[in-house]
């Protein structure tokens, strides 16, 4: 799907902000602060890419794999627009409602972080979202992100992630927990 029909099936981009946006009230603000700091310590491995966790509610028409592909393309999470094929943007969504969650990647850093390794990450965590423990699955995602993104940058010469050309689907992984 196109991401002007998928504009029209999802309308307006809900509130959100770079970092952990958590609209459910599933998880402790004591919780959030200590993500936070998970997710700063990954920005500081990997200050080019941005990652972000968004956890909703979603009506339940919303099929999850594109609304989070849509997310991340039309959420602006990094506060400016990337150039094309520079987009290093990690984009985790729950919807806890549905018992599903779905990451996505921006072109840059797919050479690095490919369907199969997304879904790797969200089985890691899956236990943890089963329980009702969001926050513990989303350390669990970011700790499997990490090094997924170090070991494949140091396989890759240890080089900042390159652009890359777009294809038609960004890495895209989904799954029930």
């Amino acid at each position: 799907m196109r991401l002007g029909q998928l504009d029209q099936r999802f309308g307006v981009v809900p509130w959100h902000r770079a970092g952990v946006t958590d609209t459910t009230g599933l998880i402790s603000d004591r919780q959030l602060a200590r993500l936070e700091r998970w997710r700063d310590y990954f920005q500081r491995r990997f200050p080019k890419a941005n990652l972000s966790v968004f956890m909703r509610r979603q009506p339940p028409e919303f099929e999850l794999r594109a609304y989070n592909f849509w997310l991340a393309n039309r959420g602006n999470f990094g506060g400016s627009l990337p150039q094309l094929g520079q987009n290093n943007l990690v984009l985790l969504t729950i919807d806890p409602g549905a018992g599903q969650a779905a990451l996505t990647v921006g072109y840059g850093l797919e050479p690095y972080l490919s369907e199969e390794a997304l879904q790797a990450v969200l089985e890691k965590a899956s236990g943890s979202f089963r329980r009702g423990d969001y926050a513990g699955g989303v350390r669990r995602c970011i700790r499997a992100l990490v090094r997924l993104l170090r070991d494949n940058l140091l396989a890759a010469g240890g080089g900042a992630p390159a652009p890359r050309a777009i294809q038609s689907t960004p890495a895209l992984g989904e799954g029930p927990y």
